[in-house]
């Protein structure tokens, strides 16, 4: 018996997602409206005896197996398990507008099972008239219907069910009213669908033995290009296979040229090789997707979802009998334009702009060379950084050249990005000024097919027929070779140059290997001709894309005729054995290309901006993200730019702004600006700087779509537990500890936890913070001396086991198990693949594991970094009269709903004690009331006086409250931020500026107190219309003015200092005096009651 349920509204849902998503991240929100939506439906036909086949898109294939004796009791089963699914979940709103119905078909009788593939994977389909009838049957409902094929209409209790026969169709209708939450990712993709149709007189047992050999020849064509086999399906008319580039650990350069290439050959096979083939299709697309599981808990598949999963469905029936594929994989594949034709436009259910349409033709040679040119152009504004010991092997090589009559060969080799090309750029300027001719040439990965095509395109280039126009060219190409070329051999160069010289009686004689050498000699005999009159210079771009014969025509010319190569090479392709012996020629010299030291990267920064000095915090974002790779910095640049989150000062206007804290930025951050001379030195030149919005967090800046594909490659390169780990490290962020990485993977032992992370730090993924420390074979915690909350020995054995740290230990020194990411890029990409719940999920879980450690460090008494700050919050509560952490929850998610349970805002409970044996409990000394100023100076200078400077061993060890500030209280406020607890993040955006302050930080106190004011809004000229954003209490308040009264005073910016500081007292109802003889009056009586206040006795003194 089976049953085929398909969602009416998906793929409608989808494409209204792709056109008002701004960003892969919205895409969450259709992935788990799907997933919870189609979960609880197979939990109910778990309930009601069913399985679950597979689960396509928005198809569902499910089976209820009986005896032919129970056919008739199981079909009533199942219909009755339909009506109620129609029932429960027929119509599902969403919030996006768009209602989810269902269609429903079934069928009864028999089916076969087959199994395809090979030793490796092997896929479970089944056939038979059965299949085609129930998706017959699903396809003849409408929105809300159940429809029974013919056959399971004669079996069934007739008399139970009101229907409509359906005649002309034989049917009948009802009419009816690792964690999971680990592996599942947000990624780019890239899908191919193969639909083969068989003749409907295929014997089926044929049928299976096709099927296996396609399925077969599919999986092992794909693998070759990182791509997968993800699914086969039956339909009416033949068979169906989904295959993915781009899964998780499989992830290659060049995707969707692979992708293309693999489609050319497997629409050739299927041709040429399945007899019974009536039509074959293939499409592909590529485009962001969920990847992960969805169904119920006993129940679940992998799978893609996504916009683009419809479109290449959808194209199968557009354009049958091609392999098309859309405009995104046509643009990414970087394969030349002759190999495609562009198709017409048609139209496409549920979908209403599905963009321009490409059929492939496979690799086809041109007719024509390739074309003189370098990636990059020389930009006189913008010299070449870094780069004057590469310039200086050039020059090396010139000389030489000239003196040994020798040809010299230069490869430099380094990552994509790192300014190779640039520097050809550079070379051919110094070049061209010289005198020297230059012959510039890009290669790339298609070229390397071509036998002889990059010096086909070279001499082209020195003739200069590769840019004249076709019927000129034999012209201009005689009137080169006349003085250099026999008449007779000038039709050597028909085939080569795409010429028709007449074909003389000595080149009629030779056979090829003849005329291969004889054109070669022409060469070698035309360049030593030309450098009579000035130095030849060759300029090849992507070198490890020439092909092997082109390799070993210029290692000949290098040894017998003095010519100066300058190539560039990525490591990561291997080279052919040509390549290999050219790099041994003693001529020849390889060198490495070292990444931008840097000042040169942030000098470059300034240059793509357009500014002369950027703020600290843009400073971390792009070296924390570029590592001296020059093209991340501009990529990165262009995209802050696109994005409009930089705000520019004129810098002689920013001089004079010193009136107002929300004026205040630029003047700030001049002093800790990174800077650089002006380009220019006239004096009437407008000259600016930037800062990052207030309200912008760039560690939530998502990277443009190039970056993060070379990012994506790179983790995919890692086995699956260092890519979970690094993905667990991105949350945490830029830095981070081993105990809070062990706390986000619960399952892991140490002993595999640090295994793994001596694996990362080998191939330096990660790298220690301080680079002299090497990774312990079993930890080495040294002990910071703080207790976290002041607890009895019993307390801490009853407490201990549920929390972070174990709460009944002490806080750990951070720097010998503190790592950082020692790869560009890396972070950023594998936080943007968590899905938004999970993301969230495990940032509230860092944040309930640092919450207990935002405290001063014991050399510092503990405590708030802001005086009895958690104790001033005390009448912020909740609705439920709890501080609670965070407020978020999705019935989705058990981590998130874990980590909720257990967060809460600080308490005055939790607040960390002054001394080892308190003379009164923390309740009586939150609740006692202080009638006057002068009561609470007493209670505070007893607290004080309670602690013994002899017994206290503390303040001889050294403050480390810098390390708590950069792993506890800024990591602890990037979570509330990205989780959108501001009342939270505003919380400890005061303690970091408390404690910057402490730390003579004045620029980081200033930069967190910008992100506090963001978070509150506008302030508003009427008081009476102020209302902030966030709710906070009066003390707060008036600790942010105070905060931002030091920033100003120690900026220079004395009145408004004093503007600020009257503004705190005034909200703590303590008036500053306004003459010389009240300031006189009011320091005599601080300084008289705090002297008498600690002589007094304490009040219980067997407490003491």
């Amino acid at each position: 018996m089976d049953m085929k349920m398909s969602d009416t509204g998906f793929t409608a849902l989808m494409d209204r997602f792709s056109l008002t998503c701004k960003s892969e991240r919205d895409m969450d929100k259709l992935a788990h409206i799907f997933s919870y939506y189609i979960s609880d439906i197979v939990e109910h036909v778990l309930c009601f005896g069913g399985d679950i086949l597979n689960i396509t898109g928005n198809v569902l294939l499910a089976l209820w197996t009986v005896e032919q004796n129970q056919l008739s009791d199981i079909i009533t089963l199942v219909a009755k398990c339909s009506l109620e699914i129609q029932e429960k979940f027929g119509i599902y709103h969403t919030r996006e507008g768009q209602d989810l119905q269902l269609q429903i078909g079934l069928s009864a009788g028999r089916i076969s099972q087959v199994i395809v593939g090979d030793e490796q994977r092997q896929y479970l389909l089944v056939i038979g008239r059965n299949v085609d009838d129930v998706q017959l049957a699903q396809r003849l409902a409408q929105a809300n219907e159940i429809v029974l094929s013919w056959n399971c209409w004669m079996l069934c209790e007739q008399y139970m069910f009101e229907v409509e026969i359906m005649k002309e169709y034989e049917a009948v209708k009802i009419d009816v009213g690792q964690p999971m939450e680990y592996i599942s990712e947000f990624r780019t993709v890239t899908m191919v669908l193969v639909s083969l149709e068989f003749h409907q007189t295929a014997w089926m047992l044929h049928l299976c033995h096709l099927i296996q050999e396609a399925a077969s020849y599919i999986s092992r064509v794909i693998e070759k290009g990182g791509g997968q086999l993800s699914r086969i399906f039956m339909f009416e008319k033949g068979c169906m296979f989904l295959c993915v580039f781009g899964f998780p650990g499989d992830k290659k350069p060049d995707e969707c040229a692979h992708a293309l290439e693999s489609s050319f050959s497997i629409f050739n096979f299927c041709w040429e090789n399945l007899a019974e083939t009536k039509l074959v299709s293939i499409s592909i697309t590529n485009g962001p997707v969920f990847c992960g599981m969805v169904g119920a808990v006993a129940r679940h598949e992998y799978t893609v979802i996504g916009p683009k999963v419809s479109l290449v469905a959808r194209m199968i029936t557009a354009y049958p009998g091609l392999v098309s594929c859309d405009e995104v994989t046509y643009l990414r594949s970087m394969l030349p334009t002759y190999n495609f034709k562009k198709l017409p436009e048609k139209m496409m259910k549920n979908i209403s702009n599905p963009g321009k349409m490409y059929e492939y033709l496979g690799h086809k040679r041109c007719i024509m060379f390739g074309k003189r040119h370098l990636v990059r152009e020389r930009n006189e504004n913008h010299p070449l950084l870094d780069r004057e010991k590469e310039l200086e092997t050039f020059r090396m090589a010139q000389q030489g050249c000239l003196h040994q009559k020798k040809g010299q060969a230069i490869l430099y080799e380094g990552g994509k990005g790192y300014g190779k090309s640039q520097l050809l750029a550079e070379i051919n300027l110094l070049a061209q000024k010289e005198g020297h001719r230059v012959l510039p040439l890009k290669l790339k990965e298609a070229d390397s097919k071509q036998r002889f095509y990059a010096i086909q395109t070279l001499m082209a280039i020195f003739f200069e027929i590769d840019t004249c126009p076709a019927y000129y060219r034999q012209e201009c190409l005689h009137k080169q070779l006349c003085e250099m070329v026999e008449e007779p051999l000038h039709c050597l160069f028909n085939d080569l140059f795409f010429v028709k010289f007449p074909l003389s009686f000595e080149v009629s004689h030779m056979d090829d290997l003849t005329r291969q050498k004889k054109i070669k000699a022409c060469f070698f005999q035309v360049l030593q001709e030309a450098l009579r009159e000035t130095q030849l210079i060759f300029l090849i771009d992507e070198a490890q894309h020439m092909d092997a014969a082109s390799w070993e025509f210029l290692g000949t010319l290098l040894s017998s005729v003095p010519i100066i190569m300058v190539m560039t090479l990525t490591p990561t392709f291997t080279l052919c054995g040509e390549a290999q012996h050219f790099l041994q020629s003693p001529h020849a010299m390889l060198m490495p290309i070292s990444k931008l030291a840097v000042n040169s990267l942030l000098r470059m920064a300034c240059w793509e901006l357009g500014v002369v000095s950027i703020p600290q915090e843009l400073q971390i974002y792009l070296l924390h993200r570029c590592f001296g790779n020059p093209l991340y910095c501009e990529v990165l640049c262009q995209d802050l730019l696109s994005k409009d989150i930089l705000l520019f000062h004129d810098l002689q206007k920013v001089e004079e702004e010193n009136s107002k804290w929300e004026t205040l930025s630029a003047n700030t951050t001049k002093s800790t600006m990174y800077s650089i001379p002006p380009a220019s030195s006239e004096e009437d030149l407008e000259l600016y700087v930037c800062t990052v919005k207030e309200d912008v967090n760039l560690d939530a800046v998502l990277l443009p779509p190039l970056l993060k594909e070379i990012a994506v490659i790179q983790l995919d390169q890692l086995s699956p537990e260092e890519q979970l780990l690094v993905k667990c490290a991105a949350v945490i962020g830029h830095s981070f500890h081993i105990g809070l990485l062990q706390h986000l993977l619960p399952g892991w032992g140490k002993h595999k936890l640090l295994r793994v992370l001596r694996a990362l730090v080998d191939i330096h993924v990660f790298r220690w913070c301080n680079k002299s420390q090497e990774l312990p074979v079993e930890p080495k915690l040294m002990p910071f001396s703080i207790e976290i909350i002041g607890k009895t020995k019993a307390e801490k054995k009853k407490s201990g086991a549920g929390s972070p740290l174990e709460l009944n230990e002490e806080l750990f020194l951070p720097q010998p198990e503190v790592l950082e990411f020692g790869v560009p890029l890396l972070r950023a990409a594998a936080w943007e693949l968590w899905p938004k719940v999970q993301q969230i999920a495990l940032h509230l879980k860092c944040a309930w594991f640092l919450q207990p450690l935002a405290c001063r460090c014991g050399s510092c008494q503990r405590g708030d970094f802001v005086p009895f700050h958690r104790f001033a919050i005390c009448p912020i509560k909740s609705s439920r009269g709890t501080f609670r952490f965070c407020s978020y929850r999705d019935t989705g998610s058990v981590l998130t709903q874990v980590t909720t349970d257990k967060l809460q805002l600080p308490l005055p409970k939790d607040s960390f004690q002054l001394q080892e044996k308190p003379s009164r409990s923390r309740e009586a000394f939150a609740s006692e009331h202080c009638r006057t100023e002068e009561e609470f100076l007493d209670q505070v200078s007893r607290k004080l006086a309670q602690t013994s400077p002899e017994k206290d061993v503390l303040t001889t060890k050294p403050c480390h409250c810098e390390e708590i500030l950069k792993l506890v209280l800024w990591p602890l406020t990037q979570h509330c931020l990205i989780t959108g607890e501001n009342a939270c993040a505003f919380y400890y955006l005061l303690e970091a500026a408390a404690a910057s302050l402490d730390l003579s930080d004045n620029y980081m106190a200033f930069f967190y107190l910008r992100k506090a004011s963001s978070l509150l809004g506008q302030p508003s000229a009427f008081s009476f219309l102020k209302k902030r954003k966030v709710k906070i209490c009066q003390f707060q308040e008036a600790a942010f003015c105070r905060l931002r009264s030091e920033v100003c005073f120690n900026m220079g910016q004395i009145t408004l200092a004093k503007k600020l500081a009257r503004q705190a007292l005034h909200l703590l109802k303590k008036n500053f005096p306004w003459t010389w003889f009240g300031v006189l009056f009011q320091t005599f009586l601080e300084k008289y009651w705090h002297p008498c206040s600690m002589s007094q006795p304490p009040d219980n003194p067997d407490e003491k």
